[in-house]
């Protein structure tokens, strides 16, 4: 069995990563999102396209770590 890619296959084509989203949480632990798009779709003996979206951690320190603030101090 020949399984050499037809000359019309086409490989999925993705755009570029956007940027990070804003945190979701200002301290804590929260998640930062970024996402891309299929530019052009494979055919079915093309590459097949990767993950659209990444997730990672963010602001990871707890609230409790933030230094108090003295407002009677000038």
């Amino acid at each position: 069995a020949d399984v050499t890619a037809s000359p019309t296959a086409r490989d999925c084509v993705l755009t570029e990563w956007t940027d990070w989203d804003t945190c979701t949480r200002g301290c804590g632990g929260g998640t930062q999102r970024r996402t891309r798009s299929v530019d052009v779709e494979p055919t079915t003996d093309g590459g097949q396209c990767e993950e659209l979206s990444e997730e990672r951690n963010c602001n990871e320190l707890a609230a409790r770590l933030r230094l108090p603030r003295h407002t009677g101090d000038r």
